[in-house]
């Protein structure tokens, strides 16, 4: 509806109260004069209804201009609390007062939400800092003096919360595992109570204390608990080890043992207590058999010595060894002996392995060569026994030369892996001196044979015709054996004292003796026989 149109239908409103009012005056029979004054009251009625509506539509466009100021008075201050820049308000010259109000008004429930939002956020990060400071035990960071924050001071303390939080995961992470640690000490130790245990299952953040001191405190009390446990522990294998010991020596029945050691295999202090119990009682029996029992140490002691090599005079040498009668103290000198020896033989055990493997195998060789002296096996071919014979001679000629070199290596680096150490005795002596002892043994022995057959061969050829006697001498008595380098000589080779060219002498000197423990006879059979 347009003013015009407006101004038509006041206009016929009017018209018709006038009419009405003519009729009215007309029927009453008012005077002109009545009419006039009552004319007059209309006219002030009408000019002050219009009056009125004129006063409040002008202190209502004056409300709307001041709100429209106050709104940009508040739109400034909040956007300055809110560290903004100074904002565009979006008006323009065109637009009315009711549309710059609308426009204002909107503008300013943003920014009011925004500095809500901001002061909520603060509240609620404040408080979540609080809480795990306290926890934790860490310093709060305290935000600007500012009502609203900034979007950087925010973002700053939400990182720090942040970084509170991953603080608290890992505190708690290590507080749980340092809390089964040592529930499980005191569970091993027999002090852990059933609130303990029951407690171990409740993860409720409300009893935690996540502070540096309480974390340190638990770390402190689990070592403390966890070095009583390995005590008790060694306890516990130091009793098995001696009861084992001392049930072997005593020919106690072993499945008794067994059933004992299942019934105490955790290392409890009631268990410990129940094997030593049981140790006090076969340590009495001990001493109640005192000569039975120094005798079975003497005879465990001889087989740790041969399987640490050692000669008669160190074995002689041992305390305890010799000593008549037999006492508590002998008994207990030999118990510790036995130990020093079973560690000494554990500490060198690569070693003492090789040396018994060379053992072996240089005996195997000596049987070999004696075998090869015995004109009877060519008669005996059943079974391949020849074949079997010659794979065997292969194998020793194969393997003994690599022991001997495993051997000599470890001996010549043994000083550089062991701080300077001097390598295990052999028999009182040297590896080195242990192996050129073997050889020479079997040179020597090679040597007499050797020189035996000369002479039976000398006392064939003075009672056989010559011509017999050649041919017999010349059959049986085998020369030195031939190389692609001529006549190999008997004699072994000097040692070179220059330590890189050590192992490469005994690799060749090995190949040698091999070579020259292989009779030409011993080669002539295994032909004959395939």
């Amino acid at each position: 509806m347009d003013v015009r149109s407006t101004k038509e239908g006041m206009t016929d409103i009017l018209e018709k109260a006038f009419a009405e009012l003519q009729c009215i005056w007309d029927k009453t029979g008012l005077s002109s004069a009545d009419r006039v004054v009552r004319w007059s009251v209309l006219n002030k009625h009408v000019a002050q209804v219009c009056e009125d509506v004129l006063h409040n539509e002008r202190e209502a466009s004056d409300r709307l201009h001041q709100q429209v100021e106050n709104f940009k008075q508040e739109i400034f201050l909040i956007a300055e609390e809110l560290r903004l820049e100074r904002p565009v308000l979006g008006m323009s010259s065109s637009n009315t007062i009711l549309e710059q109000h609308k426009t204002l008004e909107q503008q300013l429930h943003s920014l009011t939400e925004m500095r809500s939002s901001r002061q909520q956020a603060l509240q609620k990060l404040l408080r979540t800092q609080q809480e795990l400071c306290e926890l934790l035990g860490e310093a709060e960071l305290c935000p600007a003096t500012s009502a609203v924050p900034s979007e950087g001071e925010l973002g700053e303390l939400q990182q720090h919360v942040q970084l509170l939080q991953q603080l608290k995961a890992e505190r708690r992470q290590v507080f749980m595992c340092l809390k089964r640690a040592i529930l499980g000490c005191l569970v091993q130790l027999e002090q852990a109570t059933q609130q303990q245990v029951n407690d171990d299952s409740d993860d409720d953040d409300e009893d935690l204390c996540l502070t540096e001191q309480h974390i340190a405190t638990l770390k402190n009390k689990h070592s403390d608990l966890e070095f009583r446990a390995s005590e008790l522990l060694a306890r516990w294998e130091d009793v098995t080890e001696k009861l084992r010991a001392l049930w072997e020596l005593l020919d106690q029945p072993l499945p008794q043992l067994q059933e004992l050691l299942e019934q105490c295999s955790s290392y409890t202090p009631s268990t410990v207590a129940k094997l030593e119990v049981e140790l006090s009682r076969l340590q009495e029996l001990r001493l109640a058999n005192m000569t039975m029992f120094v005798s079975r140490l003497k005879q465990q002691l001889e087989q740790a010595w041969d399987s640490c090599w050692l000669t008669q005079e160190q074995k002689s040498a041992v305390p305890g060894y010799t000593d008549e009668p037999e006492t508590e103290q002998t008994l207990e000198l030999l118990e510790s002996q036995l130990a020093l020896w079973k560690q000494y033989k554990k500490n060198h055990a690569t070693l003492f392995h090789l040396v018994s493997e060379f053992e072996r195998l240089f005996v195997e060789l000596l049987r070999l060569e004696q075998r090869a002296k015995d004109p009877a096996r060519l008669s005996n071919t059943r079974g391949g026994a020849l074949l079997q014979e010659e794979k065997q001679r292969k194998k020793v000629t194969v393997e003994l030369p690599r022991v001997e070199e495993r051997l000599m290596s470890l001996y010549t680096d043994y000083e550089a892996t062991h701080d300077g150490q001097a390598a295990p005795l052999l028999l009182g002596v040297t590896v080195q001196d242990y192996i050129d002892s073997k050889w020479d043994e079997h040179d020597a022995a090679r040597l007499h044979d050797k020189n035996a057959r000369k002479e039976k061969a000398k006392c064939v050829k003075s009672v056989k015709p010559s011509g017999a006697g050649n041919k017999a001498a010349a059959a049986q008595t085998p020369g030195p054996l031939k190389t692609a380098e001529g006549i190999v000589s008997n004699k072994r080779p000097a040692c070179d004292d220059m330590q890189q060219q050590q192992q490469q002498q005994h690799r060749d000197t090995a190949s040698k003796r091999l070579k020259l423990a292989q009779p030409r006879d011993a080669v002539a059979g295994a032909v004959a026989g395939a």
